[in-house]
């Protein structure tokens, strides 16, 4: 408002200088409260925040909850194996991971690098091929790797992250 005053009233005209008093107050009041709305902005957007550990856990929940727990090939990987239903599971797999294990592990800031993040999602991969074979045979291993593949995909998305 100030700058299209000045060129079109000129500078000593009573609406540019008016115009300027409340351009100078705006400014204090930003500065005022710069690092208010600094704290404001860092909590709407996650990635802002000075604590790369936020970063991270943000991150790693956005890909959980909108890219992974949404595609149809989840499913059989959602929770953890039922020992009732699947008896020796168990005993072949023994390191079992799961999404909602995963989920746990990110409201609880357990992954502090996308190297870890990834390692559980490879660990679901692996165990359904440990457990169920390989992909070309097995249509659970195949949907593991499909998860595995949209993860890295979502995860190189943030790669200043």
């Amino acid at each position: 408002i100030y700058e299209n005053s000045a060129v079109y009233n000129g500078e000593t005209s009573i609406i540019t200088i008016n115009s300027k008093v409340v351009l100078d107050r705006v400014v204090l009041r930003f500065q005022e409260n710069e690092e208010y709305l600094m704290r404001l902005e860092k909590l709407i957007n996650p990635l802002l925040d000075d604590d790369d550990l936020t970063a991270l856990t943000y991150i790693f929940s956005e890909i959980m909850e909108k890219n992974i727990k949404t595609m149809q090939e989840s499913w059989p990987f959602v929770k953890p194996v039922n020992k009732k239903n699947v008896k020796d599971y168990y005993e072949i797999v023994k390191h079992p991971m799961d999404l909602e294990t995963m989920t746990n592990k990110i409201k609880m800031r357990k992954y502090h690098s996308r190297e870890a993040f990834a390692y559980d999602m490879e660990l679901i991969y692996n165990n359904s091929r440990l457990f169920n074979g390989e992909p070309e045979v097995n249509e659970f291993t195949m949907k593991a790797k499909r998860l595995l593949e949209v993860l890295h995909t979502h995860l190189g998305q943030y790669q200043d992250h």
